[in-house]
């Protein structure tokens, strides 16, 4: 017996199941290969010394990024296993699907403003005018809160529509608005990385400038994965905006939380691309990996107590090779048990500091009225006619 089209069938057509739900599993996939990609970069993060060498709040960021990517991939696993084995199968139930599934865009849409939001911190401080930086800072926090609103109007409007209530805002409009957002979120901090990167290309050195430019096409290539993906996906979305069609541009989201993660972790591992770089050309590496953004790295130097030692013949000034020596005392650790009245983590670290000097002697032509006032003064008289005279012998021929 066939169902009439204008009575709602128990379970949607084939085409329009295959429309509905090869998009959405195809995303939900697509999300849970490029996760396992991400973790695969964490692991090397850490193995590769980049974990131990960043600093605190990286590490925060790291861990907040790392949590929210396992709560994609959870409710990603969950989704894909409710649709297989879901008996609702009318159109208005395959494309609603369960109530939870509307977590995942507030999901994505935090831990792309966590990503962003680094990522922009880090791009802006290479921004030499204060103008530019406060304008680009102002600009791109603009576009990351406005897709974070897009996001939770998707998330918002999906549970509405699951309990059959009326929306505030079209369905793709609110991801059209977010992913559109996003994209122009990415390529900002793009354009500004490269550009403060490539200025500072001055061709003094090639090693530095092949580095500089290295840095470059990282920054535009882990850009490119989330500026193309949301732009295609707000492309989509805006497309079917104006249309009561809901099969294709559910895709558009699904895999910008890992996207932006692997994003974060390619931007975290540039350090080791700087050091791989510098020794592939002959370059000196410390071993000692240090932030400049870090505010430990931010301290005066004056807040290490420096003591300068007398030479042992007693005389201060070294007149024959330049040369002074400086004891620098620096304190290791975190305390001493308060007053720290004794020596226990301190250590004497020598630091030899070469001093160069160079003297301009030049010469002039005196009169002998000149020369009695210089031999007069020296002896502590004003007068130019006193009865004394003294040798000339014992003065220098130049002045210094």
């Amino acid at each position: 017996m066939s169902t009439p089209p204008d009575v709602p069938a128990m379970i949607a057509d084939q085409s329009v199941a295959t429309a509905t739900l090869a998009p959405y599993l195809a995303g939900l996939v697509t999300l849970v290969l490029l996760t396992g990609l991400f973790w695969g970069l964490c692991i090397e993060f850490v193995k590769k010394g980049d974990w131990k060498a960043s600093p605190r709040r990286v590490k925060v960021v790291a861990c907040i990024v790392l949590l929210f990517s396992l709560f994609c991939l959870g409710l990603a696993y969950e989704e894909i296993i409710d649709t297989g084995v879901s008996q609702k199968r009318s159109t208005a139930e395959l494309f609603l699907g369960p109530a939870q599934s509307n977590i995942l865009p507030i999901l994505t849409g935090l831990t792309t403003m966590i990503c962003q939001s680094f990522l922009m911190a880090r791009a802006a401080v290479l921004i030499p005018s204060r103008p530019l930086r406060y304008g680009f800072l102002i600009a791109t926090t603009a576009f990351i809160l406005s897709g974070l609103t897009g996001a939770a109007l998707f998330s918002a409007c999906g549970y509405l529509s699951f309990f059959d209530r009326p929306a505030p805002l079209n369905y793709f409009a609110a991801e059209a608005i977010w992913l559109w957002s996003s994209a122009a979120a990415d390529v900002l901090i793009s354009l500004a990385l490269s550009i403060s990167l490539h200025k500072r290309i001055r061709g003094f050195n090639p090693t530095l400038d092949g580095v500089l430019r290295h840095l470059i096409i990282v920054g535009l290539r882990t850009a490119a994965y989330t500026a193309v993906t949301s732009i295609v996906g707000a492309a989509v979305s805006t497309a079917f905006s104006i249309k009561d069609n809901y099969h294709t541009a559910t895709v558009g989201f699904f895999a910008l939380p890992a996207l932006h993660a692997i994003s974060l972790f390619t931007t975290l591992s540039t350090r080791r691309t700087f050091a791989n770089a510098l020794a592939a050309n002959g370059g000196v590496i410390s071993r000692v990996v240090q932030d400049p953004e870090s505010p430990l790295n931010m301290r005066p130097i004056s807040v290490f107590p420096v003591s300068a030692h007398a030479r042992p013949d007693g005389d201060d000034d070294d007149d024959d090779g330049g040369q002074k020596s400086v004891t620098q005392t620096s304190s290791s650790g975190g305390g001493g048990g308060g007053g720290g009245g004794g020596r226990r983590g301190r250590r004497n670290v020598p630091l030899v500091v070469r001093v160069d000097q160079e003297r301009e002697v030049t010469y002039d032509v005196r009169t002998s009225s000149d020369e009695d006032y210089l031999a007069q003064e020296s002896r502590g008289r004003r007068t130019i006619g006193g009865t004394r005279r003294d040798s000339l012998d014992e003065l220098p021929s130049g002045r210094v």
